[in-house]
């Protein structure tokens, strides 16, 4: 294992460049080593700035060549279409009718690609540029009616067979050879002949400036005349004159912003119990001990913080090695592809954060000693693993635990990543459906309803319990039908699916008005069998009953692996408040039988990952 370590610290080494930063010039710990890391929010804005200048073919494929990850952060269009406004439309003169449907055409536009890829971006690229020069010109309604008929044709031509075509020219012109110039027939085929190849001409370059890239709303808006038409005949009723088209709304929204349910607790002081000693004090230490490719620190981390979360972070990720069962302390770099950074890169309150562009670890300069390191190591691990599936080749952001747009990965670890989720994702518990029923609302109730619930004698969690059985069974049946007569079946079992939780929520209604006829009482909510898990619905709970960020994939996840690694150090008498700390919130970590299943799933997740050296 030494002469493992000492290699590769070797080949991490190679670089001698000096990336200190002038601050950092007499500082005796506090100073960047290893690759320049890029990616702050100084770089990003002069790149950006340089592409939204010239966005041509050539400046984005050099883009590409540098980051596909950065391309496709500016091959966007609310940056593609950062200079329009509609202040700027009243300067150049356009009447206020024609600005405002300018501003829903673009609205209409996809944000982004549909297809991850160099190409499809160059293609977006082009069709925005094409739409905005094509719209600046644009200044009256009947100008914009006529380009509105021209980009209509456009959008069919791409989809035109040249065959027809090309025959008639080829006809044409054979007429034109034969007869002498002048008589009728010679006059009616040049005819022929002009307007089909003007008509090839245009077929030719809407192929080669696809504007159905732009997305399928853009599309029908121009496709669907009746789309068109409404759009343009609302915004001439509602805008008379500039004053209706500027004039800002007023913000109703008065309400306080609603406390937090959960918020991490800290150590007053990260303690640590066992593990090995870390003779780890300067940034170059760290970086060969463990192979990043770089460590960072802010302009206004001193020498003395930057020494202990140098200490600290050393320590934490020699406890994560043990904790995992790696054979190398080197593993947790990732192959030599994650960085970390100490007080460089903060984002508003957060203690630490995953830079999936830059691929570094941020920890804050006070508070990012407080147990994130575990938390945010996975979500590295969680993006390299994606990253991995596409060979590194990908422009897209992404996470292996969300499963969507995974490219090719072993077999075996897929499975250990899907029986993951499911451990954290599937179970049993209680989802409340709000009470929607208004004074005066009324329900036809079945005798079968009604008769089921004074058996269970009013416990509406049973009624529910009853009739969801019935519900699931019904949905069983119709999964197995659409599958048995159409293989490719997906849309059409989330269209059921759908339905389904649509009349499951509406039987609830009809229970709750039942509940209060009874017995005059109205509930807020009605309790109802889930199969998700009782960690999976109190983080839909932490997100106001919406899954925004605590119920996501990729932080169930990372929270899980909080509570694995405390769990798995505890078992070895061991602790480190810098790396994990306190994983025992009912809200926001697993609990009970279900947290022992998630270990079990990361223990078999880590020991895949060994086997077929990954880690």
């Amino acid at each position: 294992m030494n002469q493992q370590i000492n290699l590769f610290a070797e080949a991490v080494q190679t670089s001698k460049e000096d990336i200190r930063s002038e601050k950092q010039q007499n500082r005796k710990v506090a100073y960047d080593v290893g690759v320049k890391i890029g990616g702050s929010r100084k770089d990003e804005a002069a790149l950006r700035k340089a592409f939204l200048e010239n966005h041509t073919v050539t400046s984005l494929e050099e883009l590409e060549g540098l980051s596909p990850l950065l391309a496709s952060s500016l091959v966007k269009k609310e940056e593609l279409f950062s200079g329009f406004s509609l202040e700027a439309e009243k300067e150049l003169g356009t009447e206020p009718v024609v600005a405002r449907v300018k501003q829903l055409v673009i609205q209409r536009i996809d944000k982004e690609p549909a297809i991850d890829s160099p190409e499809e971006r160059k293609s977006y690229m082009l069709a925005c540029e094409n739409i905005q020069s094509i719209l600046k010109t644009i200044t009256t309604l009947d100008e914009f009616l006529s380009t509105y008929y021209e980009i209509r044709k456009r959008i069919h031509y791409e989809n035109t067979d040249c065959t027809y075509t090309l025959n008639k020219i080829k006809v044409s012109e054979r007429v034109i050879n034969r007869v002498n110039e002048g008589f009728a027939e010679w006059m009616e085929a040049k005819d022929t002949f002009d307007h089909y190849s003007n008509l090839l001409a245009k077929i030719t370059e809407a192929k080669n400036l696809p504007l159905r890239c732009l997305g399928k709303k853009f599309v029908n808006f121009f496709l669907n005349a009746k789309s068109g038409n409404n759009t343009i005949n609302t915004v001439k009723k509602s805008v008379t004159s500039w004053e209706d088209l500027l004039k800002k709304k007023s913000n109703k929204n008065t309400s306080k912003k609603s406390t937090k349910l959960w918020e991490r607790t800290f150590a007053e002081r990260p303690d640590r119990a066992g593990g090995i000693e870390s003779s780890v004090r300067k940034p170059e230490d760290l970086q060969r001990k463990h192979g990043f490719r770089s460590i960072e620190f802010g302009h206004y981390v001193d020498d003395a913080k930057a020494e202990e979360h140098i200490l600290r972070s050393s320590e934490g990720f020699y406890d994560l090695c043990d904790a995992l069962d790696l054979d190398h302390y080197y593993a947790v770099s990732l192959n030599a592809n994650l960085s970390v950074s100490f007080g460089s890169r903060g984002r508003g309150q957060a203690l630490g954060h995953f830079d999936a562009n830059a691929k570094v670890i941020n920890l804050t300069r006070d508070k990012g000693c407080n147990g994130v390191l575990a938390h945010e190591f996975f979500h590295a691990l969680d993006n390299y693993l994606f990253d991995y599936s596409h060979s590194h080749k990908n422009g897209k952001i992404g996470f292996a635990t969300e499963l969507s747009g995974l490219g090719i990965l072993n077999p075996t670890i897929r499975d250990c990543i899907q029986n993951l989720m499911d451990a954290i994702k599937s179970g049993h518990s209680k989802e409340y459906i709000p009470n929607k029923n208004k004074e005066g609302d009324s329900w036809r109730i079945s005798t079968g309803l009604t008769s089921v619930y004074e058996r269970l004698n009013g416990d509406l969690f049973l009624v529910m319990d009853h009739f969801k059985k019935q519900f699931d069974k019904s949905l069983e049946r119709r999964l197995s039908m659409v599958h048995y007569l159409n293989s490719n079946s997906e849309k059409d079992k989330e269209k059921i699916l759908k339905r389904n939780k649509r009349e499951l929520n509406k039987y609830a209604q009809a229970v709750a008005w039942l509940h209060q006829k009874q017995t005059g009482e109205r509930v807020d909510s009605i309790p109802c069998p889930s199969d998700k898990s009782e960690f999976f619905t109190n983080a839909v709970t932490l997100d106001r009953g919406k899954i925004k960020y605590y119920a996501t994939d990729v932080e169930l996840a990372a929270r899980a692996f909080e509570a694995f690694i405390e769990d798995t150090l505890k078992s070895m008498n061991r602790k480190n408040d810098y790396l994990v700390y306190h994983t025992s919130h009912s809200l926001a970590y697993p609990n009970g039988e279900q947290r022992k299943k998630i270990n079990t799933a990361f223990k078999a997740f880590f020991q895949a990952l060994k086997k077929i050296e990954l880690l």
